[in-house]
């Protein structure tokens, strides 16, 4: 039954975004008892909407919950596209009357890359400024619009508007990499943007976006899973726009993610043309389709638990975290490291009384990992590159 909802699921995406007609053995899978676990997939992977649109288009949703459910995602994701779009229309507008630099980042741009916009969702609007530039911005928001600022983070600053949309005001890219050369990569952003003329709005270089676009996946993938959504993504920067192949390889072996570049590309094909599975991209399918669009628990211990070398290493990890990882909780740290073991005893507390049940959660799913999963997942880290 699994499988069929994967390949269902596919099919329905791939005649989404682009064009594939569904094969009369796809309509076959399509029955009513199918729907509620299709149903249950794309509302993990947030693409609902793209599959209730497809299904409604083919006709597959007769009168009943699920042609209800399907359908109110799709209508939900295109009012929410129309919301969206007034808030980043309105920020950039008020960031060109402040004369200040910004760089529109992740949906904001590959959401143009799609056949119909409301079809590549976000939860917010997130667009890169100067560190400089922060107060000023959030001050301005605050007295025009009665935004409100929720936090400031080692890299960026979250306000949300009254509406309730969360606009995320990024003044760097850094996040978290051993790889001293992708951090330095992600840290000269600026030094890969083009102004656009008569505006103060930037872009990136095409094979910096793609390089920033795998790495964020990366991350992602690192802490649990990233989801189906950025491999259309991959697959879209792949085949609607002309680009540099040499350019971007070069930039993605620099920074330590050819490898997973090259094993994201072979799933997008895989997914979006049908192309062969190969036993590595089939695990990497697994480890995706069971962490959903954010990840889960039990992939990101899998893959911790393996880096550290043993789970007592892991559980001693999640507290005595080295300086660079612990930098990104506390800034405090980039500026004044001797204040370090003042941190990790802070570290401390916070597992025990603030963190405490999800490091529970956590210890408990390091306590149920097989040596099996634990092998394969660590096999599939390694194919990576990201080991």
């Amino acid at each position: 039954m699994q499988r069929t909802v994967e390949k269902v699921f596919f099919a329905l995406i791939r005649f989404e975004i682009n064009g594939s007609e569904l094969c009369e053995e796809i309509k076959n899978l399509i029955t009513p008892e199918v729907l509620p676990a299709l149903f249950k997939l794309s509302k993990r992977h947030d693409l609902a909407h793209l599959i209730g649109d497809a299904l409604d288009k083919n006709g597959f949703l007769p009168e009943g919950g699920a042609r209800k459910h399907f359908l109110q995602e799709r209508n939900m994701a295109v009012y929410r596209i129309e919301q969206l779009r007034y808030e980043y229309e309105q920020l950039f507008s008020v960031l060109e009357e402040m004369q200040v630099d910004y760089l529109p980042l992740k949906g904001t741009v590959i959401r143009s890359y799609y056949p119909e916009d409301w079809m590549r969702t976000s939860a917010d609007v997130d667009v890169l400024i100067h560190r400089t530039d922060l107060d000023k911005i959030v001050a301005c928001l605050k007295e025009r619009f009665e935004y409100e600022q929720e936090y400031v983070g080692s890299y960026d600053s979250t306000v949300i508007s009254p509406t309730g949309f969360h606009i995320e005001l990024h003044f760097d890219l850094i996040t978290k990499y051993d790889n001293a050369t992708a951090n330095d990569l992600l840290a000269s952003v600026w030094e890969y943007a083009e102004k656009i003329e008569g505006s103060y709005r930037h872009i990136m270089q095409d094979d910096y976006f793609y390089y920033y676009h795998l790495a964020h996946m990366a991350r992602h993938f690192i802490d649990g899973g990233c989801g189906v959504r950025p491999y259309v993504d991959l697959w879209l920067l792949n085949n609607k726009i002309s680009f540099n192949q040499e350019q971007r390889n070069a930039l993605l072996e620099k920074g330590g993610l050819l490898k997973f570049a090259q094993a994201s590309e072979k799933l997008s094909r895989v997914w979006m043309e049908e192309e062969t599975h190969t036993q590595e991209s089939q695990w990497l399918e697994d480890y995706l389709l069971n962490g959903g669009v954010y990840g889960n628990s039990e992939n990101k211990v899998v893959i911790q638990q393996g880096q550290t070398g043993s789970r007592s290493k892991y559980i001693l990890s999640r507290i005595f975290m080295p300086i660079e990882e612990m930098q990104y909780r506390y800034e405090v740290l980039k500026k004044h490291k001797w204040l370090y073991p003042f941190m990790v005893i802070r570290r401390c507390f916070e597992v025990l009384f603030k963190d405490g049940k999800r490091i529970k959660k956590e210890l408990k799913t390091s306590e149920d990992i097989s040596n099996k999963k634990q092998g394969e997942t660590m096999r599939l880290v390694e194919y990576l590159g990201l080991k």
